[in-house]
């Protein structure tokens, strides 16, 4: 399993139980700082509960009060590492066990104070086979088809709000990165938690022997065109290509999620129904430098051309302008922030 997403009953921390269970709860939370989400349920009022719940925790007893710390250390980095999912209100009443029922199918592991035929207890998931799979480093090396893409990448990518995907040579052209184009963006449009996904793709500019992208005079235009018809007007899709240099060359690829969690694909994302592969995840702390690569203002590339579904722009005098406004263009400046570079558009 390489990414999960849990749902916790707030009841896992109320004072007798937390005192009781705290090693086996503070190892489940912290494995989902590196792996793993939780399900912010009923408009982010569950993560309110809990807070209330561990700030009740004695600070004059030496036992609580180090319980109490250690716990709100462990939630500050889920924080910063947005490992809280939200997910909006689904009904009135705040019982908790009818509202994780309700959207049971979200996630891949149910903790309660008792374990049930589809809930576990503290101890009791930690003993588990799932447990194991929650914990391993990667996937099972598996053939590539259409429902392996669909198994591993649907956590990944659930109420994700922006979506990195980096391989050299995705192609959207070829019929082999159809289908996997069309499943991330189906999945990304499945999101109740933001009006807007954002799905940046990030390609080379050198394409083996064929001539680079910017200068084959219809491929831009093609990836305009499937931006433009995408049917799922939630997903806004932008693609980035880049120009190696004479020392950096583009060559892993990954599907990074909201900026916290990596997943390594070692033969790209295209569908393969004879190659067997295993994908597997990165640590944390490795994100940050995986993505300056693509930060125009950090890469060791250059930024050559992007294009959404309004535009085609590509380099020109040292910004991206419109293609079709390249020429004589009155402009003005404006800052793109997932670039990093200048873009230039036509004033009105």
């Amino acid at each position: 399993m390489l990414f999960y997403e849990l749902a916790c009953h707030p009841e896992v921390f109320s004072k007798q139980y937390l005192l009781q269970h705290n090693v086996a709860i503070k190892q489940i939370f912290k494995n989902i700082k590196e792996k793993g989400s939780i399900g912010n349920l009923q408009d982010g009022k569950w993560e309110l509960t809990i807070k209330e719940k561990i700030a009740t925790l004695d600070n004059d007893i030496i036992k609580e009060a180090k319980l109490k710390t250690q716990l709100q250390q462990i939630l500050k980095i889920l924080q910063t590492r947005k490992k809280f999912i939200f997910h909006k209100k689904v009904i009135d009443e705040m019982d908790w066990l009818k509202i994780i029922d309700k959207e049971k199918e979200d996630f891949s592991v149910i903790l309660t104070m008792l374990t049930s035929s589809y809930t576990y207890a503290a101890e009791d998931l930690l003993d588990s086979k799932l447990w194991e799979n929650m914990i391993k480093t990667s996937s099972e090396y598996a053939t590539q088809d259409e429902e392996y893409i669909k198994h591993e990448i649907k956590p990944i990518l659930h109420n994700a709000q922006q979506i990195d995907l980096i391989d050299p040579y995705f192609d959207i052209t070829k019929e082999k990165y159809k289908k996997p184009f069309k499943i991330i963006v189906d999945l990304l449009s499945n999101n109740n938690i933001a009006k807007k996904v954002n799905l940046s793709i990030h390609i080379k500019n050198q394409n083996n022997n064929k001539a680079d992208v910017i200068d084959r005079p219809k491929y831009l235009e093609q990836w305009h065109e499937i931006f433009k018809n995408n049917h799922c007007l939630q997903v806004e899709c932008t693609l980035y290509v880049w120009k190696e240099s004479d020392t950096d060359t583009m060559h892993d690829r990954y599907i990074i999620r909201d900026e916290s969690f990596c997943a390594v694909l070692p033969s790209g994302i295209d569908e393969r129904k004879k190659n067997r592969t295993v994908w597997s995840d990165i640590g944390y702390d490795n994100i940050d430098g995986i993505l300056n690569d693509f930060r125009a203002d950090s890469s060791p590339f250059k930024l050559v051309a992007q294009v959404t579904k309004e535009e085609i722009c590509l380099v020109w005098k040292g910004v991206l302008q419109p293609k079709k406004n390249k020429e004589n263009a009155t402009i003005e400046q404006n800052i793109n922030t997932r670039g990093g570079l200048k873009i230039v558009k036509r004033r009105r």
